[in-house]
């Protein structure tokens, strides 16, 4: 996945209702409506007002508590859960879908530090899967960290981040097939011309002999002719 579809990801995280969940939005909507009084804009417009606001922050809620990963989740076991995601961005682990949710609902302050954590993890696996050698990927990784500026409140986790992907790519197959330096890559190209214009050569010559030999104004000579 690229970083702009990891952008747009995040984006719809609370826009992406499944069926079933927009039924049951949709019947405590009803419910709340049946239950209460219409609103008489007539005799009180502030009154009527607050009364719009207020309904308004109660189905924002109930669609939060709906989507909330700890939704049904005990106190303690959701104390656990929100350690368990800290530890992860602490150490520039990936985050889930579902954790990202979390984080969103639960802790909209450090919502923005964390989907930009995520998207810059993912824009460096990115330009790792386009390197041509094993020397390239060690000069994108260090460009990536020298990028992380002191000031930044979220250097820390950047580079546990870009340490987490550099460690993940070399683990991978990916990186064991690179060569190590561009040099090689450059030799290896080479050799491959190599082999691709003595294969044409060959070729030709093969063609040339075919031509020669049953050409309609050639003279086949057959082994008969030449053991008589």
């Amino acid at each position: 996945m690229s970083a702009a579809q990891l952008i747009y990801k995040g984006n719809k995280l609370n826009n992406q209702l499944k069926s079933t969940a927009a039924e049951k939005i949709t019947a405590s909507i009803n419910r709340q409506f049946s239950d209460k009084p219409d609103i008489d804009t007539r005799s009180n417009m502030l009154s009527a007002d607050e009364q719009v606001k207020k309904f308004s922050y109660n189905m924002r809620e109930q669609i939060k508590h709906f989507f909330d990963p700890s939704n049904g989740m005990t106190d303690e076991q959701k104390r656990r859960y929100e350690r368990k995601i800290r530890a992860k961005i602490e150490a520039g682990k990936e985050l889930t879908a579902e954790e990202m949710r979390y984080v969103q609902i639960n802790m909209p302050d450090l919502y923005p530090l964390v989907i930009r954590i995520q998207m810059q993890r993912k824009a460096l696996e990115e330009n790792l899967k386009h390197c041509n050698s094993k020397e390239e990927a060690q000069e994108v990784y260090e460009q990536a960290l020298s990028n992380v500026s002191d000031k930044d409140p979220a250097a820390k986790q950047l580079i546990a981040a870009y340490n987490d992907v550099m460690k993940e790519f070399k683990e991978s197959d990916t990186y064991a097939a690179l060569p190590q330096k561009d040099e090689d890559l450059k030799k290896m190209n080479k050799n491959c011309d190599k082999e691709t214009e003595h294969d044409v050569e060959t070729e030709d010559g093969i063609n040339k002999i075919e031509e020669f030999y049953f050409s309609e104004d050639s003279q086949v000579i057959s082994v008969m002719d030449v053991t008589a």
